[in-house]
């Protein structure tokens, strides 16, 4: 700065930092028997580099006791997205937690077995989010999931490895429920789900919810696999073609809508076979009483949902001279023009302060006037003397905002 005669002035502006938001709104889970968990309406929100945000404190949980919990961001994580819970909460009620910060999924287990209820919902209630880089503009879904067991997302399903070897018969009818929930032998319809279904046996031998035979639906059917699981309707997914009813050779339909077979078609072609998944992911048959490691069971998961949603905050993006545009005036007053990055509301005088840096030139802002929503002319009334004098945007009340309530990380910043 340097300093002027009389009535001179130097101005300086202040741009105020970018800030965003999230708000989130709550669903409700289908209610199930022995389990039931249940997000709450109305929003939180987050600003970007501030504290982390509670993401729902009304959570409620309803089972006879728990065994675990997942919190994930199933939709639209990026980096530097983090969930984090109050430990304190955590070890009172005997609950451990861990971020896997690569997935975004934050795994609860249970200490000693089961916690009640009430318990694993004091835990839940401390889920907060925020994001420690940019957020982007996407939004963020983040899923409460009760129970232990892993989850795959995609379906919204948890599934189980039960060890034992057991014929395919006693597997498939020995399938329970899971929180209410009624399972089933294994339905793989993806190779996804194939390759998740895989992790979850851990290098085992498993039966799945598959079965070949003779059952034939059409003369020209000679053998065909179906789903004993969730698949409803038509649940064949491969069927072996008699040549009597088409030029060639007999033929294996293409599988659908997922097979793993080693080759392109499955063995067997007569008589009652099942169906079981190897350690590396590819499907092979046996009989009824065939030796297997366990079973995988499949159940409709008890969970619920919160969509975040990003908004960007205000900022103050330039601050030029209206009038005059020299920098130095000897003039009785002087305009400047404020602009933000998008319309703002409750701009007034008390938002606005000049700070003399040197001398002793008297100074009055005497109106901030909209030129537009996002634009606000400020008009200071300069009086005796000279010096140096700053213009800061000193929002101490807190009341600029956007029409959604947003307001900037700093209310008040010093110009340079």
């Amino acid at each position: 700065m340097s300093t002027v005669t009389k009535r001179s002035l130097i101005l300086v502006f202040t741009v105020m930092l970018v800030a965003s938001t999230v708000s989130a709104t709550g669903g409700v889970a289908e209610a199930a028997g022995s389990g039931d968990l249940t997000t709450t309406g109305g929003s939180a929100t987050y600003i970007t580099g501030g504290d982390a945000v509670t993401v729902d404190p009304g959570l409620t949980v309803s089972a006879d006791e728990v065994d675990g919990a997942r919190v994930l961001i199933t939709g639209g994580f990026a980096d530097g997205d983090e969930l984090s819970w109050d430990t304190a909460v955590a070890n009172q009620n005997g609950v451990s937690g861990s971020y896997d910060e690569t997935s975004g999924v934050l795994t609860f287990t249970v200490d000693d077995g089961t916690v009640s209820a009430g318990a694993m919902q004091a835990v839940l209630r401390t889920v907060a989010y925020r994001n420690t880089a940019d957020p982007g503009d996407a939004d963020r879904t983040i899923r409460f999931v009760l129970g232990e067991n892993p989850y795959y997302e995609k379906n919204d399903h948890v599934y189980e490895f039960v060890a034992g070897d057991t014929d395919w018969t006693a597997a498939r009818d020995g399938v329970g429920a899971y929180y209410g929930k009624d399972g089933y032998l294994v339905t793989v319809a993806s190779s996804g789900e194939n390759g998740f279904v895989r992790d979850v046996i851990g290098g085992n031998t498993a039966w799945i919810g598959a079965k070949g035979g003779g059952n034939i639906e059409r003369a020209s059917v000679i053998y065909q696999w179906k789903w004993t699981g969730r698949i409803s309707g038509d649940s064949v997914f491969q069927k072996y073609i008699d040549p009597r009813f088409g030029p060639g050779d007999p033929y294996w339909t293409e599988a659908g809508p997922y097979a793993n077979w080693p080759g392109d078609s499955p063995d067997t072609e007569s008589g009652t076979i099942y169906g079981y998944i190897r350690s590396d992911g590819t499907w092979g048959e046996k009989p009824n009483s065939g030796s297997v490691d366990g079973y995988v069971a499949e159940y409709p998961a008890v969970s619920a949902e919160r969509t975040v949603e990003i908004q960007t905050a205000p900022t103050v993006t330039s601050i030029t001279r209206q009038s005059p545009t020299g920098q130095t005036t000897n003039e009785d007053e002087i305009t400047f023009r404020v602009s933000f990055s998008r319309d703002v509301n409750n701009v007034g005088t008390d938002d606005v302060a000049v700070a003399r840096q040197s001398g002793d030139v008297e100074t009055t802002v005497e109106s901030v006037t909209a030129d537009s929503a996002s634009e606000y002319d400020v008009t200071v009334a300069l009086g005796a003397g000279e010096g140096e004098l700053r213009l800061d945007i000193d929002d101490a009340d807190g009341d600029i905002a956007d029409d959604a309530g947003n307001t900037p990380l700093s209310p008040s910043v010093t110009g340079d």
